[in-house]
Formats: structure tokens, C-alpha cells, sequence
């Protein structure tokens, strides 16, 4: 099992948040408007949220997350 996916325990909660909201493949700018925050802090989130669990980019970071039981299919 590679090691992003066992790191789960390492992102916050705000991190996990960011995380979801990547893997239903939300723009940096729809994170930014859904979570009200400015971009400077969306930014060092999603790097956060790359650098814990050793993520390469979006589709690792969806894959973690659905592998994670973070998110399901259509949102259910």
C-alpha cells in the first residue's frame, strides 16, 4: 500500500475539508467561494494537503480521498 494511503491521520480537519471538496473536483476558486476564505489560505491548504499524505496532484488526491471513504460516487 503506498504511503499516501496510509496518512490519512495526518491532515487536520480543515485539510480533510480542502481535501473532499478537491476530489469532487471543485476549483481552487469554488474552494475559495464555498469554504469563505481568501486564496492565499486556499493555497498553503491544498499544499498542505499534497505534502501529508505524499499526494502528486488532483487525481491522487481524488483517488485518496475515495480510497479514504472521504467521498462516495455521486455523493451518496
Amino acid at each position: 500500500m503506498p504511503s499516501w494511503q496510509t496518512a490519512y491521520g495526518g491532515l487536520t480537519d480543515w485539510e480533510t475539508d480542502v481535501l473532499v471538496l478537491i476530489a469532487r473536483g471543485l476549483s481552487g476558486a469554488e474552494i475559495m467561494e464555498r469554504l469563505v476564505v481568501a486564496e492565499p489560505m486556499i493555497r498553503a491548504q491544498v499544499s498542505r494537503v499534497w505534502v501529508k499524505p505524499e499526494l502528486r496532484g488532483r487525481t491522487q488526491a481524488a483517488m485518496f480521498a475515495y480510497e479514504a471513504r472521504l467521498v462516495r460516487p455521486n455523493g451518496l
